[in-house]
């Protein structure tokens, strides 16, 4: 997250007084419970021009797999622009460069470039503990490996895409119950209870990162049972949190059930760190529950969703994230035109 300066990220600040100020300016202009109150009507319109995009591109070639990443991720970074400018802009004229740029050039410098910059880093030269993580000249000499182990993910996969598509069915009747044919808002969300267990499941079973930022040591710590030194930095290993067989019934499991029911306990939602935790959790967690769980609903709403079947067993993703190497592509089947919400 980008704050007051060009060279800071309050995400990777240590805690002092600039995150802290830093950190409160942001929550109470853009992402505290106030803010998100004020940018309701934006968060709707972002979902409504996804779905009304999704229905125009189905309805043009019924047959043809969809580039879901590209339609959504436009449309979230005019949410971003409306709530840090207060405008969606289509370009902006930047003197230093003597031209236009574009929405879509403003995207690729202000998100995917910056993104990509960490990503083609070699993490092993900052972090020497995570020497262990393989290189590209090591994943040449596991060829062999990894064929074996494709074939085993694809055996997997075909189990995992039956219980998907059984979770899309359970989910497709909660809102039916709940909702009806009424759209999804914000204000249904707490009488929908699969739709937060897909949500959080979702989130430990796909966290962002498999890592969190690293955070620094200020004085002498006892942590598990070990003994932290003051001046030590840290990394938290959500990966290895949420695939914990001691924590996690089947971790490899996609499961929106462990989230419901008697076994259940609600601090079990604390076991997911896809936000962080504490005074350093993500500034923009209330946002992303909200916009993601109606995303979630009003998607399985109004449209049935099946991966394309070039797609089915593609794991990679992009070193130390969770973005996919290649976007998958769906095919989707309008459910009803009843259902359907425009765009404003």
């Amino acid at each position: 997250m980008y704050a007051l300066t060009r060279n800071s990220t309050v995400s990777l600040t240590d805690y002092g007084d600039y995150h802290k100020k830093a950190k409160r300016n942001i929550m109470m202009a853009m992402l505290g419970f106030s803010a998100q109150k004020q940018f309701r009507d934006a968060r709707e319109r972002m979902i409504n021009n996804v779905l009304s995009t999704l229905h125009r591109l189905v309805t043009g070639d019924p047959h043809s797999p969809l580039n879901f990443r590209e339609v959504y991720t436009t449309e979230l970074f005019g949410l971003s622009l409306i709530e840090s400018l207060g405008e969606d802009v289509s370009s902006v004229y930047v003197e230093e460069l003597g031209r236009e740029v574009s929405k879509e050039e403003m995207f690729e410098v202000l998100v995917h470039d910056m993104m990509m910059c960490g990503i083609e880093a070699d993490w092993r030269d900052y972090f020497p503990y995570l020497s262990w993580v393989p290189n590209k000249s090591f994943e040449t000499k596991v060829f062999t490996a990894i064929a074996k182990r494709n074939a085993v993910m694809r055996t997997l996969i075909k189990r995992q895409k039956e219980r998907i598509a059984r979770g899309e069915q359970r989910l497709y009747q909660e809102i039916r119950e709940v909702c009806g044919d009424e759209a999804v808002t914000e204000d249904d969300l707490p009488r929908l209870p699969y739709l937060n267990a897909v949500f959080h499941e979702t989130l430990r079973r796909h966290s962002a990162v498999p890592v969190l930022a690293p955070r620094f040591v200020h004085e002498d710590t006892k942590l598990g049972g070990y003994d932290i030194p003051a001046g030590t930095q840290m990394m938290v290993n959500v990966y290895g949190c949420h695939m914990d067989d001691k924590v996690w019934d089947s971790p490899e499991d996609w499961l929106p059930e462990r989230f419901l029911g008697e076994s259940f306990d609600a601090a079990d939602r604390y076991k997911t760190l896809g936000f962080g935790a504490g005074r350093r959790i993500c500034a923009g967690s209330l946002q992303a529950v909200s916009i993601t769980s109606v995303a979630i609903a009003r998607f399985v709403q109004e449209l049935a969703w099946r991966l394309g079947e070039a797609d089915e067993g593609k794991e990679d993703t992009m070193q130390f994230t969770a973005l996919k190497l290649h976007p998958l592509h769906v095919h989707l089947t309008p459910r009803s035109a009843r259902r359907r919400v425009n765009s404003n």
